[in-house]
């Protein structure tokens, strides 16, 4: 008790907060009435000037619901106080997922702060997004705040961040349209849906959005406005714009990659090596100038180009040896020696930095080439499926695991396993399940192809003739013909503008079940409604030809698709087919190494016919 009084005296003193607070807690650990010494730190707090740092201190001491209560009245007064707020968003999110009403508090906190103070909306906005809370909890809390919150500009503008954060970018452009109007003060806001517009190709719309912004000072906005004036055709301004910020932040580094950045990719290459070579000149130990001088090495066409690459490899050797970039650039010379103890070294300076950037995946890829050559492919194997297991949506790892089984392993099951987790990486799309369903059958799992084709597909679908293509080899696949032909024939009711199309999937499918008498009438009621129909006529002029009848008109008909598309690598095969068939060898040898040379000509048909 006297204790208790002492602390709850020096509480009242400003100066002395932390050992009160010290003092506090002891007495709170060893069997004082709880309930009481609440009581008597809520009296202290709102007796005083009631500064952030004072309800800070009491709340650490009160039991969670009783600091939560005193946090969210302290805020209810000051909102704008960021300290108090960060301290409620901990909170809520210490609590999860046991208390999510925790969480509804810390968002209309959240909201209420940035009522108060909009130019500080980022700041707040950020305080919740970047406190490790999974994006659907998030969102599901958003959606369950009440009205007169969620309502608010402030509540909207958080649920597009968070879609935008969980990559539903849709839905995130549709909200956060209705956040920025002409005057909202909400920047954060404004930012996102630029850069939504911006990605969706709509560079004209993101202009307009930014405009209120262009004058503004914060460096992600001046690197979203440069994208902007090279988005919209103006590479030049982009470029002005840069250099004369750089004439007022002359050591911005940031500044001058992202200039060196629009020069390469307007084509000036060689403008954009000596951009990043002159400011070399005055920050020889900057790591990201060597790190973006050696990306364009490695991915551009130069003049010497390996004469530039090794001096740029002797400069980090010797301006910054023990950096990482100069580590992994000496490691990966060492990489093709046959010497074993320079192999030896190699591994040793590669297992070094790996650790130093677990999310830079080059000192792996460099790792992976090492075992490889050293006949140690198991290892390698193991070493991508690891770390594929703990990160199944890192995408990058993703690139380097598809690169690593294509190139090195050679394993086609694997490139196809590490396709399908990159895909699902995407946000939901019916581009995104039209690539998931091609893998799928690739991976001869047709249930799963058809479970992705029939959620688009009984919708309003951009691509019905793509998805009813997938479904039809996807049942065929499993030998149900009957439902096959029954979603075929709903799809031709369905889509009345795409029945021709459809019509042909019907006569593919019944050239699969062998009812040839059936997919020719189809095909040829399909050229009755529309004679130049490019892919009836190929189809029904290669049934045909490989049935050795109506060979003229099976001709013309190829001849007839070979001309609306000379590069289809299909239709010229079709040609070198009948020509055979004809007993034109010349003619046919010609079309069908002219196929074979052909973009998608490497086809077993097209070799098994030549």
């Amino acid at each position: 008790s006297v204790a208790q009084t002492i602390a709850i005296d020096q509480l009242k003193n400003t100066h002395a907060l932390s050992e009160a607070i010290d003092l506090l807690c002891h007495v709170a650990d060893y069997g004082t009435d709880r309930d009481h010494l609440a009581a008597q730190l809520r009296d202290v707090y709102f007796d005083s000037n009631r500064s952030a740092d004072l309800a800070l201190a009491i709340a650490a001491v009160l039991p969670t619901n009783a600091g939560r209560q005193l946090l969210r009245e302290h805020l209810a007064a000051r909102p704008a106080d960021s300290a108090v707020l960060q301290a409620l968003i901990d909170r809520s999110v210490s609590q999860l997922p046991s208390d999510p009403q925790m969480l509804a508090d810390a968002i209309r906190a959240t909201c209420q702060a940035i009522n108060e103070k909009p130019a500080a909306a980022d700041r707040y906005s950020a305080m919740l997004l970047n406190e490790g809370i999974e994006m659907s909890v998030l969102l599901d809390a958003l959606g369950h705040i009440d009205p007169q919150t969620s309502n608010q500009p402030a509540a909207q503008m958080l649920r597009g961040l968070a879609l935008a954060h969980a990559r539903k970018y849709d839905e995130a452009l549709t909200v956060l349209q209705r956040v920025v109007i002409d005057e909202s003060p909400l920047k954060p806001a404004r930012i996102m849906l630029a850069k939504l517009l911006l990605a969706k190709g709509r560079s004209q719309q993101a202009a307009k959005v930014f405009q209120p912004l262009e004058d503004d000072d914060d460096p992600r906005v001046l690197a979203l406005h440069v994208q902007i004036l090279n988005k919209t055709g103006q590479p030049r301004q982009a470029i002005y714009k840069i250099d004369s910020l750089l004439g007022k932040y002359p050591n911005n580094l940031p500044l001058v990659l992202d200039k060196a950045r629009l020069q390469e990719n307007s084509g000036a290459v060689e403008a954009a090596e000596q951009t990043l070579l002159d400011k070399l000149h005055t920050h020889p130990r900057s790591e990201k100038l060597y790190e973006r001088l050696f990306e364009i090495y490695e991915t551009r066409h130069l003049p010497n180009l390996e004469e530039r690459y090794t001096r740029l490899v002797e400069r980090t050797q010797y301006l910054i040896p023990n950096s990482w970039i100069a580590k992994l650039k000496r490691a990966q010379t060492m990489i093709y020696k046959n010497d074993p103890a320079v192999l030896a070294k190699a591994e040793s300076l590669l297992l070094e930095v790996m650790p130093q950037r677990p999310n830079d995946y080059r000192s792996l890829d460099a790792m992976l080439e090492l075992l490889w050559r050293t006949d140690r492919q198991a290892q390698a194997n193991q070493m991508i499926e690891q770390l594929i297991n703990q990160k199944p949506k890192e995408r990058q790892l993703l690139r380097l695991a598809i690169d690593h089984y294509n190139r090195r392993a050679q394993n086609r099951y694997q490139t196809m396993k590490a396709l399908t987790l990159l895909h699902q990486t995407d946000p939901p799309s019916e581009d995104r399940a039209i690539a998931l369903a091609m893998l799928h059958l690739r991976q001869n799992d047709p249930a799963k192809t058809i479970s992705e084709v029939l959620t688009y597909l009984n919708e309003k679908p951009k691509n019905p003739i793509t998805l009813i293509q997938l479904l039809r080899r996807a049942l065929t696949t499993m030998k149900d013909f009957e439902q096959a032909e029954r979603k075929i024939l709903w799809a031709i009711d369905k889509f009345k503008n795409h029945r021709l199309d459809l019509m042909l999937e019907l006569a593919m499918l019944y050239e699969q079940m062998e009812n040839h008498l059936q997919a020719e009438q189809v095909m040829i009621n399909i050229l009755q409604q529309d004679p130049d129909h490019i892919l009836t006529n190929n189809s029904l002029g290669y049934i045909w030809a490989n049935r050795g009848v109506n060979l003229v008109d099976s001709k013309a008909m190829i001849e007839k698709a070979l001309a609306s598309d000379p590069q289809s690598a299909a239709f010229r095969d079709s040609l070198g087919w009948v020509y055979y068939k004809l007993g034109q060898f010349k003619q046919a040898e010609r079309e069908l190494k002219l196929a074979s040379n052909t973009e998608g000509g490497s086809n077993a048909i097209i070799f098994d016919h030549l």
